[in-house]
């Protein structure tokens, strides 16, 4: 059903973006969808991921969708719940559980999620661009940390080796650097 957003989405999408939002929903590949509407599989990429106005039309469709096959199963349910109780009274339950599992009533089918206008998306987008900004913000400082921590780990590392020739030690108990040093250096 278009409403009048929708009316307003449809003409920002093109005929080819609204095929192939079409073949999406069938299941098909991108590639499969970009023979069919004469693209380039990558713009059929570009459209599912990039495309705020696509996307959202795409979510939108997918949750028609769903909407419909859920009505679909809802109306087995009674069914599945007869054949459950003559398949109980003859001691096979697969069919019966299936129908259930599908329908929700047997572990977790959950409906299709995304946000349905190219607003709610750039907003989310915007949301995760300033989070992921303040985790770099918060994170640095550790990072800094850590790679002065490694430095000084290397030291120690080091300070272990040269103790392990000779165990000899400068003035403040240091392994002398001593021997080590190479003759065209100066050694101060």
């Amino acid at each position: 059903m278009l409403t009048k957003s929708n009316k307003t989405q449809h003409k920002k999408l093109s005929v080819k973006q609204l095929n192939a939002i079409d073949f999406l929903v069938q299941g098909l590949t991108d590639r499969e969808v970009a023979r069919k509407v004469g693209v380039r599989r990558e713009t059929v990429n570009q459209w599912r991921n990039h495309n705020l106005e696509f996307q959202a039309e795409f979510n939108r469709q997918r949750q028609n969708v769903w909407g419909a096959a859920k009505e679909r199963l809802r109306y087995l349910v009674a069914r599945a719940v007869q054949t459950l109780e003559e398949e109980v009274d003859n001691g096979s339950l697969r069919a019966a559980v299936e129908t259930l599992r599908i329908v929700g009533l047997y572990g977790k089918v959950g409906a299709p999620k995304g946000y349905t206008s190219a607003e709610a998306l750039e907003l989310d987008k915007e949301e995760r661009e300033c989070l992921e900004g303040m985790i770099r913000r918060l994170w640095k400082p550790l990072l800094e940390r850590h790679r002065i921590e490694s430095q000084i780990e290397w030291i120690d590392k080091l300070i272990m080796e040269l103790g392990k020739n000779g165990g000899k030690t400068d003035v403040l108990g240091l392994p002398s650097l001593s021997g080590r040093i190479p003759k065209d250096t100066p050694s101060g």
